[in-house]
């Protein structure tokens, strides 16, 4: 199927290079953000960050029916910076993707040190900073069946900024319209002043990533001074040991 002009057509989908249908696309998409899948698939992937011992500690909960027919946005943070939870973000998404054979979109909110685009071998640009400055959203397929990738875009001299609040939210009803799962990659919590936490009111809920050999009590305890608890959904350990009573 040729792509057509994206006036008379949201999407736009090269059938060639994409396990989407557009037809389902078009059905489910409510939001009217337009999105494109590039055509060219991603055949790369960081094994050093994306590898089954990570993402196999994923698959041992079953998902029940009513779970996969949900379409859900997670934003994944952790406490501090270096604790782990881009590792965990892309490994989850690759989990959801293999395991359970959910399409599913990561998205790199992270506009402190995006690395998505480098983990899945896409390019960084478009992304979501374009998608904010009225260009089409674009996806890319990578090396795992049924997971895409939105990058986080040309970061230069970009900030946070709450007239970026709605189109964000259109963009992660686009993504849930036409994704099981939309795994979104998100700064630290700290420090705050990197935060978007408006942007972390768009999500369906967060996963806060803990490093059992550095995140202490006391910075998990901080982070409801400025989230709603309500908001965290659950905690997700990483680097566990045995003799590790954490």
């Amino acid at each position: 199927m040729s792509n057509q002009d994206s006036s008379n057509q949201l999407f736009q989908v090269n059938t060639d290079h994409t396990e989407v249908d557009e037809a389902d696309f078009l059905a489910r998409s409510r939001s009217g953000l337009p999105m494109v899948i590039s055509d060219d698939r991603s055949d790369y992937l960081d094994t050093s960050v994306v590898a089954s011992k990570y993402y196999n500690g994923f698959n041992f909960l079953k998902l029940p029916a009513e779970f996969r027919r949900l379409q859900m946005a997670f934003g994944i943070t952790s406490s501090q910076r270096g604790e782990g939870k881009t590792l965990v973000a892309a490994n989850m998404a690759v989990s959801l993707a293999k395991a359970y054979e959910l399409k599913t979109v990561i998205v790199d909110l992270n506009f402190i040190k995006p690395r998505m685009h480098k983990i899945f071998g896409v390019k960084n640009t478009p992304g979501v900073v374009e998608v904010f400055q009225g260009k089409q959203m674009k996806l890319t397929q990578t090396k795992i069946e049924n997971l895409y990738v939105v990058p986080a875009g040309d970061i230069s001299g970009y900030s946070p900024d709450v007239n970026d609040l709605s189109i964000l939210r259109k963009l992660i009803n686009t993504l849930k319209d036409s994704f099981e799962f939309v795994i979104v990659d998100m700064n630290s919590i700290f420090p705050i002043k990197d935060y978007p936490v408006l942007f972390a009111n768009e999500m369906d809920g967060l996963l806060t990533v803990v490093d059992t050999q550095r995140t202490k009590q006391e910075d998990l305890d901080k982070i409801y001074r400025h989230l709603d608890e309500e908001q965290v959904i659950g905690y997700i350990f990483n680097k566990m040991d045995k003799r590790n009573t954490y």
